[in-house]
């Protein structure tokens, strides 16, 4: 497997808690679509993946 160009740690430590924000302001959202559930579904996930799994 070829290695990126970036610091894998880096991008996790970045876009774990941006998952997260994007997922709470969904939370926060008064009028949320079904869609928007999904997304808050798969945003929780790879915030968790991201944060507690890391880079492999």
């Amino acid at each position: 497997m070829k290695q990126p160009d970036f610091d894998v740690a880096t991008a996790h430590r970045y876009f774990a808690p941006y998952c997260f924000n994007s997922c709470r302001d969904l939370i926060e959202k008064a009028d949320r679509t079904a869609d928007d559930e999904l997304m808050m579904v798969a945003l929780s996930h790879a915030s968790l993946f991201l944060a507690k799994i890391g880079p492999m």
